[in-house]
């Protein structure tokens, strides 16, 4: 039977590079959901490219606290160790991150002329204390009738347990967010992959055969492609570039076909998330 999955770019508007790749993939139908960093002082030098795509994938609000500056503040992001810090200290404001994220919102309205198909959250900020609060109540705010879905950076603790990075993202709340989402009704997917450490000496495509034997209908991949450059700005550039010559290839088409895998936008298409996902 085939699987109908989302597979996500993250980062649109991050540098150039990047906003260049995820263009080229969507236009080759490589990827079906794009998310967009509206923070960032040039994040949309390439949306009206992606904007000509839109009815082959969703684009959505990459939510950002730790790259660029706030909108908000004009001040430079959080450091991410610190951010989590706050977070689970109960030093962050809640009002203060609702105007942040109503901020790039309003962002991402003013260049697309419509709300976010879905939310997301860089570095996976979307699931912290406070923070999660914060975007429920601003959603519900935006969207009184059908709601945007929420990406869940997780499969639950006994899936996580034997993966570090995976049983973090876990335990750094992902449930939390999951149980507010059901009883919000917020559409989000009960399956997920995508995770490993962005280093460019791995074959990205054995660990990309290993997220879609893992994945589960209308689950979520997430990935991070970008043109190769030698910018330090960029951590993970190099990983970037291995990621976007994979999807170019046909070993990625080699491997849907193996797998069962059909690549969906997914909005409209995603279930409630149900007591039993848990």
């Amino acid at each position: 039977m085939t699987k109908r999955i989302i597979l996500t770019a993250d980062d649109f508007g991050y540098n150039p590079a990047v906003s260049k790749a995820i263009v080229d993939l969507i236009k080759r139908q490589r990827l079906s959901a794009a998310s967009c960093m509206t923070n960032m002082s040039d994040w949309h030098e390439y949306l009206a490219e992606l904007l000509e795509h839109q009815d082959r994938c969703s684009i959505g609000l990459h939510f950002n606290l730790t790259d660029g500056c706030l909108i908000s503040t004009g001040k430079p992001a959080y450091e991410l160790k610190n951010l989590i810090m706050k977070s689970y200290l109960r030093q962050l404001r809640q009002e203060d991150i609702e105007l942040e994220l109503q901020s790039q919102i309003n962002e991402f309205k003013a260049k697309t002329g419509f709300l976010p198909n879905y939310i997301d959250g860089h570095q996976h900020i979307q699931q912290l204390p406070v923070i999660r609060n914060a975007l429920i109540k601003v959603i519900h705010k935006n969207w009184p009738d059908k709601k945007p879905y929420m990406r869940i950076a997780s499969n639950g603790l006994l899936k996580s347990w034997l993966k570090p990075k995976a049983l973090i993202l876990h335990l750094l709340g992902s449930d939390k967010l999951k149980k507010l989402c059901i009883k919000n009704q917020i559409p989000c997917n009960s399956s997920f992959s995508g995770v490993y450490n962005l280093r460019p000496n791995h074959n990205y495509a054995q660990v990309f055969a290993g997220f879609l034997n893992e994945i589960q209908e209308q689950g979520i991949i997430m990935c991070h492609p970008g043109l190769a450059t030698s910018s330090s700005a960029d951590p993970i550039h190099a990983a970037r570039a291995t990621a976007y010559e994979f999807f170019q290839s046909d070993e990625f088409l080699e491997l849907l076909i193996r797998y069962k895998i059909r690549i969906s936008m997914g909005e409209g298409n995603l279930e409630r998330c149900k007591k039993e996902d848990l």
